[in-house]
């Protein structure tokens, strides 16, 4: 939004618009060997998480990786995949629904 003054404070926030790029998300999935204290692991089938598109994908993806892994790298943080682009900004709410934003869901 605009401050009225006329300085471009506003660029950043309407940076996408002002070049007619459309929106893009980000989602990510590691692997973690042990889900920390006080978290619940989630069965993404029953809470509906492969109802959203893009969530679907990401986790197909990060299976794939995850048979590809080795022994010592299952004993560790690894980084299996991210799905980015318009579709998972199109989902975001969907996406916020089922895992929050900025938020580890195990």
């Amino acid at each position: 939004m605009s401050d009225g003054s006329g300085n471009g404070s506003d660029s950043k926030n309407n940076e996408s618009e002002d070049l007619g790029c459309p929106p893009t998300g980000h989602l990510g999935v590691r692997f973690v060997p042990e889900t920390p204290d006080g978290e619940s692991i989630l069965d993404a089938e029953a809470e509906g998480f492969t109802d959203v598109v893009s969530l679907a994908t990401a986790l197909s993806k990060a299976s794939s990786e995850y048979d590809k892994l080795n022994q010592s790298e299952r004993s560790e943080r690894v980084y299996l995949t991210n799905v980015t682009g318009e579709g998972v900004a199109n989902e975001s709410t969907e996406i916020t629904d089922k895992i929050g934003y900025e938020e580890e869901t195990y």
